[in-house]
């Protein structure tokens, strides 16, 4: 495969990214207030908590991901 077709498969990758992020966190926030409910929480914890840890865990996968394409 020659370079330019390399480098579009590389923006093509990160291209979604965005709503990867998006849609994960999202999931999470979800996730966490159906939790809160069920929990019958004043306030909503779980969803903080989830969020909190969604974000993370996204800034460690995008992190790998550089750190691979990097090599």
């Amino acid at each position: 495969m020659n370079k330019k077709n390399s480098n579009s498969g590389i923006y093509l990758k990160y291209a979604g990214m965005g709503f990867q992020i998006f849609a994960t966190i999202g999931i999470f926030a979800w996730l966490g207030t159906i939790l809160d409910r069920k929990l019958a929480l004043k306030d909503p914890w779980m969803t903080i908590l989830l969020v909190c840890v969604s974000f993370i865990g996204l800034l460690f996968w995008i992190n790998a991901d550089l750190s691979k394409n990097k090599s």
